[in-house]
């Protein structure tokens, strides 16, 4: 089984907004088998992560914050698709992939 690396990284961008906006940035292939997934965040969220088997997903739940649009893009390998939506105040980002790839827990930059 080829094991990809996939590297997810939340971007955050400090404001003084009430709403803590989240929204898809990119998909960058940093080098070869590893990708870097970005989202723009305009504050510092508690983000619950972790990975899923049968189908085979990552999953990202960002605290207090709102998506601006909902997702659903498809990708290519690893990546077949990325979903997004807020529920409750909880933006649920769900990576569906075609195999299991190690990853990395996300980083906040800001």
């Amino acid at each position: 089984m080829n094991i990809i690396k996939l590297v997810i990284t939340i971007l955050t961008l400090s404001t003084f907004v009430k709403a803590n906006e989240i929204s898809f940035n990119e998909i960058v292939e940093s080098k070869k088998n590893s990708f870097t997934v970005s989202f723009f965040l305009e504050k510092i969220s508690y983000i619950k992560s972790y990975s899923l088997e049968s189908p085979s997903r990552l999953v990202f739940e960002v605290y207090d914050s709102n998506l601006l649009t909902n997702l659903d893009k498809a990708y290519d390998y690893p990546i077949k698709k990325i979903r997004a939506a807020t529920s409750n105040g909880i933006t649920k980002i769900v990576l569906d992939l075609y195999e299991y790839v190690e990853w990395k827990k996300p980083t906040q930059i800001y």
